[in-house]
């Protein structure tokens, strides 16, 4: 997948893995250790759960890492660039109180962080309206009105925003495709834009698991000429005239 996709860091979760090998992630990577890489992980423990990041340390100069039961992120300077960055690799729990705190925690260590680049990429095992799910049940009672409020007061909170999704408007579906809905996501803080303006989140071909998955690319937009307006007050000025030849003649 790393080759394929052209991807410059890869963050799974739900590995399953106690352990993982370098042959391991050359091997998701999709090369032959044809890119230096790196990698980072969180164990899965009786084979639930665990998060993985990789990533080439050609692009990524990986600083420093943090992580808990349900995250894992990373501390680093992207080389091209020089920026600072913080990637965070989340898998929400279910549970709405344990998932508020994971809310809880990982707000505090934004505040804690001088870093403005962020990006938080990860199953959010929650929607941000009712939109977003499909074929299952409907936001309507109390609970999932609050656990809907507590993860968009989260994104608030820790100041980034949803980037642009492409592709499809699902990222996870019910085998029998009686259900989907949006869990899976990309969220960044504004300053990323300022570094890779024209980012997209693209939802890629579906994979074994019943989640598809997402990558962010940057493209450059050609929108064609800008639109040019003339107001009527502009021809009364006496210089108009003599400004429009001089700026058409380029004198």
């Amino acid at each position: 997948m790393g080759i394929k996709e052209k991807v410059d860091v890869l963050c799974l979760h739900e590995t399953k893995r106690e352990e993982i090998s370098e042959k391991d992630c050359q091997g998701l990577w999709g090369g032959r250790g044809e890119r230096d890489i790196d990698w980072k992980m969180t164990p899965a423990v009786n084979k639930v759960g665990g998060l993985l990041c990789v990533w080439c340390k050609e692009k990524l100069k990986v600083s420093d890492s943090f992580q808990g039961s349900r995250f894992l992120g990373l501390v680093g300077i992207w080389r091209q660039n020089r920026s600072e960055i913080v990637i965070v690799n989340i898998y929400a729990p279910c549970d709405p109180t344990k998932k508020k705190n994971l809310w809880g925690e990982l707000k505090e260590i934004r505040e804690q962080s001088n870093i403005k680049v962020w990006c938080v990429v990860g199953d959010f095992n929650c929607v941000r309206k009712a939109s977003e799910r499909v074929g299952v049940r409907a936001i309507n009672d109390r609970r999932d009105t609050t656990v809907v409020r507590d993860f968009n007061k989260f994104i608030s909170d820790m100041d980034v925003v949803d980037i642009p999704l492409s592709g499809r408007s699902f990222t996870w579906y019910r085998p029998n495709g009686s259900a989907k809905s949006q869990i899976d996501r990309i969220l960044v803080s504004r300053e990323w834009f300022d570094i890779w303006p024209g980012s997209s989140q693209v939802v890629l071909n579906k994979s074994i698991f019943d989640s598809f998955p997402i990558m962010v690319r940057q493209a450059e937009i050609d929108w064609g000429p800008k639109p040019f307006k003339v107001f009527d007050h502009w021809m009364q000025e006496k210089d108009f005239r003599r400004f429009v030849i001089e700026s058409w003649n380029g004198t």
